[in-house]
């Protein structure tokens, strides 16, 4: 634990160089000795969830999510404001099984990917493995899980891996490359297409049906798209005036907790959501093909405008860099390989960081899910769509 711990100090004390406005303030709540927080990567290598905090206030601020194996990178990602990973995720997830039919307790937590995020729940009357996806909480069964014993020279370049290494022990002259667009996304969130009690809020073992049902929910990709557009308009990119014109509500930051209740604070942007759900195909249970993410862009027509959007797979973190540096955000969308539904997210992304290749992402789970860093090189089925100028 303690090369974990010293890790954690190393990386504070680089970032300081880069960014003293945002890292000066922060430090890690507690010793070595208290960081208790495990996230496993497979069955044998965990990362530990280090939450930060403001130095004067002592409130939470943002958690670094640290590797103890040199076969991954440092730092896998991290936040500076708000809660812990684990305690983001628990915000969402007991609130949930209080509410679900599921009589359960956490018990493992597993970080695939900052993409791809499970809790293994134990059933407290047959003491039964429930594992659950974050945050569409759908129940996976053992016959669908994949084997978690994931070997890192199939996704990370080792090569890379000890050039992250050796970084974070380098006494740099200069600032690490690296830019955040003022632009930041508004975080909305994936909603339902009803709010009644009895019918929302239930999770079925037998079906691993998501919370939403019976009902409908919007889907990752469609509140991904909506959050583009506001950083379009935050960005007061030519033509944004169009965008959901003379409503102002397109700004308000919708509920991340899960509950009875409709979390959109705007009609206009749930319209959008749901024009954009039908306009790509997402299915009832909110999955969106990867390739169809580029239909999306149909949704401009009704505001008018004639941007040229465009898509494609597999492209290098320079290039990810280079649309950064044209001031224009983008959508990420990475599909997931831990369990054989090949799930996927997609999120938006507003920042980069070239010294261990990190993006700054919304991820569209409310306000109560700060904008992260995570690490490009563990995302293995990225694909990006962009506004090409």
């Amino acid at each position: 634990m303690e090369h974990v711990f010293e890790t954690a100090v190393k990386f504070i004390e680089q970032h300081k160089k880069d960014d003293p406005r945002v890292w000066n303030h922060l430090k890690i709540a507690g010793s070595s000795n208290e960081i208790q927080n495990k996230f496993w990567w497979n069955d044998t290598i965990c990362l530990y969830d280090i939450p930060l905090e403001n130095k004067k206030t002592r409130e939470r601020s943002g958690y670094l999510l640290v590797s103890e194996s040199r076969e991954l990178p440092p730092v896998l990602e991290y936040a500076t404001t708000g809660l812990s990973l684990k305690e983001s995720i628990d915000q969402l997830l007991v609130p949930a099984l209080a509410i679900s039919k599921i009589k359960a307790t956490p018990n493992t937590y597993y970080f695939v990917s900052s993409t791809e995020l499970y809790v293994s729940l134990e059933d407290v009357s047959s003491k039964e493995e429930v594992l659950i996806n974050i945050p569409d909480l759908y129940v996976l069964t053992n016959d669908i899980r994949a084997v978690s014993q994931r070997v890192p020279a199939d996704i990370f370049d080792p090569i890379t891996i000890e050039r992250y290494w050796e970084e974070l022990s380098e006494v740099r002259t200069q600032s690490s490359s690296s830019k955040v667009l003022p632009a930041v996304p508004v975080r909305y969130q994936q909603n339902c297409s009803a709010y009644t009690l009895g019918e929302v809020c239930t999770i079925d073992r037998s079906s691993g049906n998501p919370l939403c049902h019976p009902n409908r929910i919007s889907g990752c990709v469609p509140v991904a798209w909506a959050m583009l557009l506001s950083a379009y308009k935050r960005a007061e990119i030519s033509g944004e005036d169009k965008i959901w014109h003379g409503h102002s509500c397109w700004e308000l930051e919708w509920s991340g907790n899960v509950g009875t209740s409709n979390p959109s604070k705007c009609a206009e942007v749930e319209k959008t959501i749901w024009k954009l759900h039908k306009l790509m195909g997402t299915s009832a249970a909110g999955g969106t093909k990867r390739t169809d993410t580029i239909k999306g862009k149909e949704i401009l027509k009704e505001f008018g405008l004639t941007w040229d959007i465009e898509y494609a797979e597999k492209k290098d973190f320079k290039f990810l860099q280079q649309i950064i540096d044209s001031d224009e955000p983008f959508l990420f969308s990475d599909t997931r390989d831990w369990s054989r539904d090949k799930a996927g997210h997609c999120v938006v992304a507003y920042g980069y960081e070239r010294e261990g290749s990190m993006l700054k992402v919304s991820l569209g789970w409310g306000k109560s899910t700060d904008d992260r860093w995570i690490n490009f090189d563990q995302l293995s089925g990225s694909a990006v769509t962009y506004r090409k100028k």
